[in-house]
């Protein structure tokens, strides 16, 4: 029987150690190097979805609403006059967690626009979510919304996209989150 040398056990030990240590120190150098512009990117990416979801504004205000289920609102202003508001909500699909823009015209009172900013469904199926032909279906009055299979959908209702009902209804609610964030700024006349 082989008698175990201390220097045998640890020598590799060592290694893995030091190894991690240095990989660890390049991964925390790599962050900070690109955590600011990954940062300015994102917050390039969202003042540019602002601006598709809600058209008729010029400029935007964050808003800082105590509401769980808005992780973002802006105001939009055009000529110093509030003309509707963004609105980031989220809810769970079939993939994980679907993260909506919502914007909110409040001259006319109508849903001016939805955009999907992150997803992670199935491709071909839920991923379809994010095409304009399921997203010009909120274009209408802001109301609570109800998802429809099989039917031509009428006011306040949105046709489910084929094999993905579970997606369909995670972008509906997000809306409606969205959406009922707007009816109590309204309420509330903030």
């Amino acid at each position: 029987m082989k008698k175990l040398n201390p220097k045998e056990i640890l020598k590799p030990i060592v290694v893995l150690l030091v190894i991690c240590v240095v990989v660890t120190a390049v991964l925390a150098a790599v962050n900070g190097l690109t955590a600011e512009p990954i940062a300015k990117l994102a917050e390039e990416q969202s003042a540019e979805t602002r601006s598709v979801v809600l058209p008729s504004a010029e400029e935007y205000q964050k808003l800082e609403l105590d509401n769980e289920d808005i992780s973002e609102c802006y105001e939009g202003l055009k000529n110093g006059k509030t003309v509707g508001y963004t609105f980031t909500s989220s809810a769970s699909g079939y993939g994980g967690t679907i993260e909506v823009m919502t914007g909110i015209d409040c001259t006319t009172g109508e849903i001016s626009g939805v955009s999907i900013l992150s997803q992670d469904e199935t491709p071909g199926l839920g991923a379809n979510a994010t095409k304009s032909e399921f997203t010009d279906q909120y274009k209408q009055k802001a109301q609570e919304l109800e998802v429809i299979k099989n039917a031509e959908p009428a006011d306040g209702e949105i046709q489910a996209i084929t094999g993905s009902t579970i997606t369909s209804q995670a972008v509906t609610d997000a809306v409606n989150k969205a959406v009922a964030a707007y009816e109590k700024i309204e309420k509330e006349g903030e």
